[in-house]
């Protein structure tokens, strides 16, 4: 019993969380080329400029990779099973997206703590209800797009297509973690290091459930507190 328990401790946190869950992880059989057209379209799209009308310009970033990725998925007859977005299992998946975000929360908490400050909007402090729900339906809906988005492309295709060409699981989450911190680059080295960080936290989730929907939770739960508790613009 006490080898087994030391075997285990010394394998990386990738092979180790592989190994919890019976499920086999998405494999996207496509070329390199292809990959690569498909992830720099896919990216491009956060940086398409959108003006901000009804709608968040988060939201239409959503709808633009969703469309490049699904469009490229059905020249290869696959579906966004092949990258880890599914509805399988969703509720206990959602869960255990809370239970995570709310570890994750309490850490950032006592690590950020001096510097927090709830943001609300102006119009609240004159007791304007609908401006404030407005405000936290917009933040809400952002949080949202921007975790469904920046999954489906850095977890969802970068990081499935390194799975199924390196079939080194470590090697894949590392890989695209950088990829997502660097995409960060225009915040500062300081949120490239912290992104790359999240990101890798974000691919350990996604090799241990084998699905996008726990990653994506998480996700969209940090991408709403860090803005409402004033850590990010």
């Amino acid at each position: 019993m006490l080898r087994r328990i030391k075997r285990w401790s010394i394998q990386i946190p990738a092979n180790w969380l592989y190994r919890i869950t019976p499920y086999e992880m998405p494999q996207l059989p496509v070329d390199w080329f292809f990959f690569f057209l498909v992830f720099i379209l896919a990216a491009g799209s956060f940086w398409v400029y959108i003006p901000n009308l009804i709608i968040p310009p988060k939201v239409f970033h959503l709808i633009l990779s969703l469309l490049t990725l699904r469009g490229a998925l059905c020249l290869k007859r696959l579906s966004f099973h092949n990258i880890g977005l599914s509805l399988k299992y969703w509720r206990r998946e959602v869960l255990i997206g809370v239970i995570v975000f709310l570890i994750m929360a309490l850490v950032l908490v006592a690590f950020f703590r001096p510097s927090l400050q709830a943001k609300w909007p102006a119009a609240f402090e004159r007791s304007y209800i609908m401006a404030y729900l407005g405000w936290a339906i917009t933040l809400t809906l952002q949080s949202v797009a921007v975790a469904i988005s920046e999954e489906a492309v850095f977890r969802g295709w970068l990081m499935t297509f390194l799975v199924t060409r390196l079939s080194r699981r470590e090697a894949a989450a590392l890989g695209s973690s950088v990829v997502f911190g660097l995409a960060h680059l225009d915040k500062g080295w300081g949120d490239v290091l912290f992104t790359t960080l999240l990101g890798y936290l974000l691919a350990l989730l996604y090799i241990w459930r084998k699905t996008l929907t726990t990653a994506i939770v998480v996700h969209a739960l940090h991408n709403f507190f860090v803005v409402f508790l004033g850590l990010e613009e």
